[in-house]
């Protein structure tokens, strides 16, 4: 399956990007290397992620374990498409307002 980011979860991937780069010296790239992890495992396995709703919503969210973030995604079979709708921090406690 293909993987499409929405514009929504680019911003937030570049905060967190940003954030894990001036904070995190000893591994300033581990985020974008577990979210590109994540993109195949999930091309590969378009359920990895556990089904929850939010707001009505249902989608699916995998977390990524090494940088404590929640990739949100929905699956879209018919068009053999993931649609990745933002990335939230595991450690807020609360789901992302969509």
């Amino acid at each position: 399956m293909r993987v499409r980011v929405t514009k929504r979860a680019e911003r937030r991937i570049e905060i967190v990007d940003g954030f894990w780069r001036k904070n995190r010296f000893d591994a300033p790239n581990l985020f974008k290397e577990e979210l590109a992890a994540a993109e195949i495992r999930l091309s590969e396995d378009p359920h990895a992620g556990r089904a929850c709703v939010i707001n009505g919503k249902q989608l699916r969210r995998l977390l990524l374990e090494r940088t404590e973030q929640w990739v949100y995604y929905v699956v879209r079979a018919r068009k053999e498409l993931v649609v990745v709708w933002t990335v939230w921090g595991a450690r807020r406690g609360r789901d992302p307002k969509l």
